[in-house]
């Protein structure tokens, strides 16, 4: 009898990461038969025991036969080790090469293999799609998160202070210095907001009227669209692309307490640049500006 045995670490499946040996045997009747031996992880522990197991069952095939088996062994180690206790086991005769019905068996042997990694990665495929419609369900039962951003910028210097807040407290604020004019540092503050929440249901609030005309939003037209701010709102257009995201105009520096915190977090974030405040001090200072918003949000949620 011939047989087999090829080993093979299938990975790129997240978690799913695991060692397959496939044992190839020519029947009696001349058939080529095919068991896999499946190991969970990639290490070189987890490929030596899946190539045992293997080999365990070549010789039982041996022994229900009453055969001899000259037996292909693809991995290395494991070849080595079987053949420095091969005298243990008088029924086993290992082949170092491939030719004739060995070849034939190496082939059904990876054609096995890659059969089970084509169903594993597909299962793989379906779990993660599964997976992620179940959290855009999810996040579409969400309520919508209203989010105001804004943008600070010093005269007559490049750089600019953008941030946006959460009506429930959450916050980002960072100093883009190659920023070169408001509008940008603006739809900057409004990609960011919008890129951070991804599948969620958003209203975004923002007193530039330039931005929301730079992302097409319906608005009387007062200048045209170029340059870097026509490649942003493109880019937020992309990132609104499928769903349920709005954006509306507020009147700055109006007492609106979303808009006036998100203009103090960018307003901060480009001063505590310019004046190298240590980035333990800028956190302590932004949480201070959001604090209302999440006792506010604590007490709604009591």
């Amino acid at each position: 009898m011939h047989a087999v045995i090829h080993t093979r670490t299938v990975s790129g499946l997240a978690d799913d990461a695991h060692t397959v040996a496939a044992l190839a045997w020519s029947a009696a009747d001349g058939e080529h038969r095919s068991q896999l031996f499946i190991r969970p992880g990639a290490s070189c522990e987890a490929r030596y025991a899946a190539g045992l197991d293997a080999f365990e069952m070549a010789l039982a095939l041996c022994e229900t036969n009453d055969d001899t088996v000259m037996l292909h062994i693809n991995d290395h180690g494991l070849r080595a080790n079987i053949d420095m206790v091969l005298d243990a086991f008088p029924h086993i005769h290992l082949a170092h090469g491939t030719r004739g019905n060995l070849l034939a068996l190496l082939e059904t042997a990876m054609h096995r293999i890659d059969e089970h990694t084509h169903v594993a990665a597909a299962v793989h495929h379906e779990r993660l799609e599964r997976a992620r419609i179940e959290r855009a369900q999810a996040l579409a039962e969400l309520p919508e998160l209203v989010i105001a951003t804004d943008a600070s910028k010093a005269t007559h210097r490049r750089g600019a202070g953008i941030a946006y807040a959460t009506a429930d407290g959450r916050y980002r604020q960072e100093f883009l210095s190659g920023v070169r004019h408001i509008s940008v540092g603006e739809l900057l503050a409004i990609e960011a907001a919008v890129a951070d929440f991804p599948g969620r249901r958003l209203h975004i609030l923002t007193d530039s009227r330039d931005a929301m005309q730079a992302i097409g939003v319906e608005w009387e037209p007062r200048w045209r669209v170029t340059g870097e701010t026509a490649t942003l709102g493109a880019r937020i257009r992309a990132l609104m692309s499928g769903r349920d995201v709005r954006i509306s105009w507020v009147k700055g520096h109006s007492g609106h307490e979303l808009n006036e915190i998100a203009d103090r977090l960018a307003v901060a974030a480009r001063r505590h640049h310019e004046s190298k405040v240590p980035a333990a001090s800028r956190r302590s200072v932004a949480d201070n500006i959001v604090a209302p918003l999440r006792a506010a949000h604590v007490q709604a949620a009591a």
